[in-house]
């Protein structure tokens, strides 16, 4: 049986904080080079949804799959955009809706 909506927005967090380099310094950093996106404005932007999801969630909010696959997606083209631009190494396993 998958897991609730809550426990799986979760797990979508946690992953996402643990694959971009939210914590890099070297990644808050403008390098010029951007090749899709600017990396510290992506970054920045990922985590305010990640830190709104968390606030949410400890609020009582039940996600639904539209909002699970939308966070999914924007963590995917921060991490496609961190690839290009050469802060992330091409992942083994993709993030999944």
């Amino acid at each position: 049986m998958p897991p609730d909506s809550t426990t799986a927005m979760r797990a979508l967090i946690a992953r996402i904080r643990h694959e971009l380099p939210l914590d890099d310094p070297a990644a808050r950093v403008c390098h010029g080079a951007c090749a899709g996106g600017c990396a510290p404005k992506l970054l920045a932007f990922i985590e305010q949804q990640l830190d709104d999801w968390e606030w949410r969630l400890s609020a009582g909010a039940r996600p639904g799959f539209a909002e699970l696959s939308a966070l999914a997606r924007s963590a995917r083209r921060v991490h496609a955009v961190l690839v290009r631009d050469g802060l992330l190494s091409a992942p083994t396993e993709p993030l999944h809706d």
